[in-house]
């Protein structure tokens, strides 16, 4: 069975503008009920609320978020640019133009990259040797 009919027999079906999590009202929580909610959870963690000289934010979610799926997608082996598309729609953007600010390069996505090339095209570069 379909993950979505799933959802809609346990759920039930809404609207495209229906909140994922409405507010005990029904209707969306604000942004400083958001707010709050991610800084109290940030404290029930343990988690100090800022990170160097950064205040760490809620909307820093979604880059982690959008960094952490590309880093997958790499060591799966996945063509990373095949499935911008799918991050651009998780991240509720009409197109790959809003998504880049998102995607950021880290250690750790860079050693993929890395990786990932020396696999390719390791062959090219011969160690010690000067043009």
């Amino acid at each position: 069975m379909h993950c979505r009919t799933l959802a809609t027999q346990h759920f039930g079906s809404c609207l495209p503008h229906t909140p994922l999590f409405p507010s005990p009202r029904g209707g969306r929580y604000s942004i400083t009920a958001l707010r709050d909610a991610f800084h109290q959870t940030l404290k029930i963690a343990g988690i100090e609320r800022t990170s160097g000289n950064r205040h760490i934010r809620l909307h820093d979610l979604r880059h982690s978020f959008a960094v952490l799926r590309l880093l997958l997608w790499c060591e799966q082996n996945v063509d990373p640019g095949a499935k911008l598309p799918l991050l651009a729609t998780y991240l509720g953007h009409v197109g790959l133009a809003s998504s880049q600010r998102y995607l950021q390069l880290t250690q750790d996505l860079m050693g993929e990259i890395t990786r990932r090339h020396q696999v390719r095209f390791g062959y090219l570069i011969n160690a010690g040797e000067r043009c």
